[in-house]
Formats: C-alpha cells, sequence, structure tokens
C-alpha cells in the first residue's frame, strides 16, 4: 500500500508503509521540483561525460597484433616520441593489407613459406619478413593456400590512417 506523506514544500516523497520499508525506498522514490537543483544536476552529470569522453580520445590503444614485432615499452617510446606513428602500425596491423585468391595470371611476387589455412584466419603480417613499398603494392605468395598477400603500399597506408584519424576526432 502506497500512502502520500506530508514532505517539504521542495520535495513529493512516497513512502511504503507496509514491511516498514521506509528507509529502503525513500531516497529511490524522492523527486525534487526544484528546477534550479535540476539544472544543477544535469549540468554536473553533463561535464562529468564530456570530461571522461575528452579523456578517454587521449588513450591510444595498440593493435595486439603489433606485440609479436614490438614489446610494450618499444610502442610507449614511439607513442611519446611519435604518436602518430603508433596510429600507423595499428592501421598496418588491421587494414594494411588483403588476401585474395591467387590469380590465374601469374604475377611477380615473393613467397612465404610456412603459412598454412589456419595461419590466414588471423593473419598478421608482423609474424612475416615482408616488405612495405614507399610508391607500390607489394605481393607474396601465402605458401601453398592458393592466396595472394597484397601489402598497400606506405603513401596509402599514411593518407588512410590520416583520415581515420580526422574521423575518430
Amino acid at each position: 500500500m502506497v500512502k502520500k506523506l506530508k514532505a517539504p514544500t521542495n520535495c513529493w516523497c512516497f513512502f511504503i508503509v507496509k514491511n516498514n520499508l521506509y528507509s529502503i525506498f525513500s531516497s529511490y522514490f524522492c523527486i525534487v521540483n526544484n528546477s534550479a537543483m535540476n539544472k544543477t544536476i544535469f549540468l554536473c552529470i553533463t561535464i562529468i561525460l564530456l570530461t571522461n569522453n575528452l579523456f578517454s580520445q587521449n588513450d591510444l590503444v595498440y593493435n595486439s597484433k603489433l606485440f609479436v614485432k614490438f614489446t610494450s615499452e618499444e610502442l610507449k617510446n614511439i607513442e611519446n616520441n611519435h604518436p602518430d606513428s603508433v596510429l600507423f602500425l595499428n592501421y598496418i596491423a588491421s587494414k594494411g593489407y588483403s588476401i585474395i585468391d591467387m590469380p590465374p595470371k601469374q604475377i611477380q611476387c615473393g613467397v612465404i613459406e610456412n603459412v598454412s589455412e589456419e595461419d590466414l584466419k588471423d593473419f598478421n603480417v608482423f609474424e612475416y619478413n615482408v616488405q612495405f613499398l614507399e610508391n607500390k603494392n607489394n605481393y607474396y605468395k601465402l605458401g601453398n593456400t592458393g592466396k595472394l598477400l597484397i601489402l598497400t603500399n606506405l603513401r596509402d597506408i599514411k593518407q588512410f590512417s590520416k583520415q581515420e584519424k580526422q574521423k575518430a576526432k
């Protein structure tokens, strides 16, 4: 049974009399009718959310694939000296290459031995000795899988990583 009791003029409190639950529920059902107080609460919540959002954008997350080639200390050093380089490496780890079926036409390419179908499911370009070229894509045959690895050229990777950085802002 809900019973409305007299409360101060700026607050309507609904008390639950049955089973003596007043102490538990009184704080949950108290609605403040003071508009200045509501504005202050709204402003405080907004500031907290915006501050949290600003600080979270400064946290640089390393792609887990980078740890095959770099230690966490090396990545922190790179981040401190060249923050854009970590974004660049993250882009290479996630989107700097593609794997396609080997085309029927012969392509001049290198070969990466010891690559299995299992390796292709979560391929990590940093596990292999490959070379990204500045102005030209590079190609590698992936063992006997019938797949071709295409490494995007560094010029395009720089451009794409800058575009992603702009989108994140």
